[in-house]
């Protein structure tokens, strides 16, 4: 099954919203349990109107600005956590080239995905890249060094036309690579003087870049 990454965030976002109205409401019945039940399943909902109520008692403008900047508030923490759960779920990315130019599209993977004559499991730990062009792709690693430049590595994946590549590689860049990026230090991990990063590209374009040292001209 495929899900586009905007409607997964927003599942994720709307999931996060109903996790925390349970555990809220919950806390609230357990709290004043025997007391006044119906007010207890109430509490979320009631919150939230009374809110919204209050923010139109100083008039339009100021009701239109207070209740934009609490939706706000309210969903930038489901919104933080979608797009850090993101990371770490399946991957696949359809690439198409329409005569003139490549492009891609992102979806999350999960279950099983039907693809021309094959079932393909999905593994949790995967990312999948299907070429749906006529031309071949590479998947290749490039190294950025803490003193500037990029260096080209060896590792490299080629996908063929109309099949699909099952790697352990999300790709950083599609179909160039920046000759220079900055390098953060990460206080909580071993010091490095280089990054290593994953790059897709048209077969074409690598191999010439690969055995010519620059790019092929259009």
């Amino acid at each position: 099954m495929l899900i586009s990454e905007s409607v997964f965030i927003i599942l994720a976002i709307i999931a996060c919203l109903v996790v925390v109205a349970v555990i809220s409401t919950l806390l609230k019945i357990i709290f004043t349990f025997g007391k006044n039940f119906k007010q207890s399943l109430m509490t979320v909902p009631a919150y939230l109107g009374e809110r919204f109520r209050t923010f139109w008692s100083d008039g339009f403008i100021m009701g239109v600005f207070r209740s934009i900047f609490f939706i706000f508030i309210l969903i930038a923490i489901p919104l933080i956590f979608a797009f850090n759960v993101i990371e770490y779920v399946p991957t696949a990315y359809f690439v198409s080239y329409d005569g003139n130019r490549f492009d891609y599209k992102t979806y999350v993977a999960f279950g099983r995905m039907d693809y021309a004559d094959s079932i393909i499991i999905v593994n949790k730990d995967k990312v999948y890249i299907f070429n749906e062009t006529d031309k071949t792709l590479v998947l290749h690693d490039v190294e950025y060094s803490r003193s500037g430049g990029v260096k080209e590595k060896v590792c490299e994946y080629s996908i063929s036309p109309n099949s699909y590549l099952e790697t352990n590689y999300k790709p950083d860049y599609w179909f160039g690579v920046p000759n220079q990026i900055s390098i953060k230090i990460n206080f909580f991990e071993s010091p490095t003087d280089s990054v290593r990063k994953w790059v897709i590209e048209s077969g074409d374009e690598w191999f010439h870049k690969k055995y010519y040292g620059t790019p092929s001209l259009p």
